[in-house]
């Protein structure tokens, strides 16, 4: 780091308050940091795509306020004017929200894309079906996943919810009638919808963690569901999931 003695004095001692902003941050020379470029790169795009998605971002706090780059840990933003107020953290958060703001629109691959999903398929199979290479359609999950405000490793079956509750996909017609399923039950398909971990789809199900594997086997039994993702597609088709985010993402990834 900065310690040649021709730019400080005691330059092996931290000093805080030293004057002089010179320095060698990234190195120079044969020490340069091999890491630079993507250090810089990483975060040109964490801020070109944080300002695309919040155009209206404030700082929540005065300048004054703000901790010293060096120890700099989070911000606190207000993503827009006059209702939320979060903080952009490198701390992992307790437990996802859902995003309140409108999808984009899917590329015509996409929404082909999309059909597969809903009918159950993963990666492999619609790699296969699609006749693409698996990096592919990674590549094209990836970026359906961001359109669709949903978290970046979110599971297939939260893909899916979010594809019908958009009508980016109609959701089939159930053969069978709805069955009838308790609050509980209610509470849990509706948790699979949102999260893909089990401490958070148990959490927001009220239920121990533990319990959950015997849960679901319970739930997917009472629907005749194979898998969750079938489970969220009969679910919109008996419509017993509300439609949270109709009256946004209907402006975007559904035209």
């Amino acid at each position: 780091m900065s310690k040649p003695p021709t730019l400080h004095r005691n330059a092996d001692q931290f000093d805080a308050t030293r004057a002089s902003e010179a320095h060698l941050a990234f190195g120079r020379g044969a020490r340069f940091c091999l890491g630079a470029p993507l250090a810089r790169l990483e975060a040109a795009t964490v801020l070109r795509l944080f300002f695309e998605r919040f155009p209206d971002a404030q700082l929540a706090a005065q300048r004054e306020e703000l901790p010293l780059p060096q120890s700099l840990i989070s911000i606190p933003v207000r993503l827009r004017p006059t209702t939320t107020i979060c903080s952009i953290s490198m701390r992992k958060p307790a437990m996802p929200t859902p995003d309140p703001f409108p999808t984009r629109r899917l590329t015509p691959s996409e929404r082909r894309l999309a059909r597969y999903v809903v009918e159950g398929l993963n990666a492999r199979e619609i790699a296969s079906a699609a006749q693409l290479k698996l990096a592919t359609v990674n590549a094209k999950l990836h970026s359906m996943r961001w359109k669709l405000h949903c978290p970046e490793r979110c599971s297939l079956a939260v893909v899916a919810h979010h594809l019908l509750d958009a009508e980016v996909v109609i959701a089939p017609t159930p053969q069978r009638a709805a069955p009838v399923l308790s609050p509980e039950r209610i509470s849990l398909l509706k948790a699979v919808t949102s999260y893909s971990q089990s401490l958070y789809i148990a959490r927001a199900a009220n239920l121990v963690t533990a319990d959950l594997p015997a849960a679901l086997d319970q739930l997917l039994a009472d629907t005749g569901a194979q898998n969750i993702t079938q489970l969220v597609v009969l679910a919109h088709g008996w419509k017993l999931l509300p439609a949270e985010q109709a009256h946004t993402t209907r402006s975007g990834a559904s035209q």
